[in-house]
């Protein structure tokens, strides 16, 4: 029973932290714009793959912290509540841009490479997952089943996004405007914003 919680927050996790730089969403629409779908899943692995590295090293830090100094659960939740916050400030205000003038090459492990590079390329990332660790209130426990559970709940939630993301786009059979990316970035940053508050509702319960 333990370890399913950790799932879904695992999972929960990697849905509503996956889209939040939009670049990840332009390089798929890219993929699907040129009906290259396969493309668009592997690159879409490559980011949960990189975005798996970031939330291991915020996972280490979240224990070596929650270890080390053992502060309370209200005080933890409060810090990542307060991150989520700066950070959904950060989203609503951001402009990403994406050159996707070149052709991007799309054989499995270049189309792969693109996304894993990409989502490698925010190390500012690791602060996000370590604030919804302390906001979802997940077990610091370095037990190996807590660790399975949880990023195998990242990886599904995070892998399931995008590939909910390719079939819409598909759909759509076109490519999503200025205006469209601009409003992912507001819903991007009600979400954080939507995080905060479920952390501060936890506090005060």
């Amino acid at each position: 029973m333990h370890e399913s919680l950790v799932f879904i927050k695992g999972f929960c996790s990697g849905i509503f932290y996956t889209f939040i730089p939009t670049c990840g969403v332009m390089i798929i629409g890219h993929f699907t714009g040129k009906k290259r779908t396969r493309s668009s899943v592997t690159a879409a692995l490559g980011m949960v793959c990189a975005q798996l590295i970031w939330a291991v090293i915020a996972w280490i830090g979240f224990l070596l912290i929650t270890s080390g100094l053992e502060p309370k659960t209200s005080t933890l939740t409060l810090i990542g509540a307060m991150i989520l916050f700066l950070l959904a400030a950060k989203v609503y205000h951001r402009q990403e841009h994406l050159d996707l003038q070149h052709e991007l090459k799309s054989r499995f492990w270049a189309s792969f490479g693109v996304g894993f590079m990409f989502s490698l390329s925010s190390p500012s990332r690791i602060l996000g997952h370590f604030a919804l660790f302390a906001v979802l209130q997940v077990p610091p426990t370095p037990l190996l089943e807590t660790s399975l559970a949880l990023f195998t709940g990242l990886f599904a939630g995070s892998f399931a996004f995008w590939l909910f993301f390719t079939a819409f786009m598909i759909s759509r059979k076109k490519t999503l405007s200025p205006k469209s990316l601009q409003q992912l970035h507001k819903f991007s940053a009600f979400v954080l914003a939507a995080f905060t508050a479920l952390g501060l509702f936890k506090i005060y319960l």
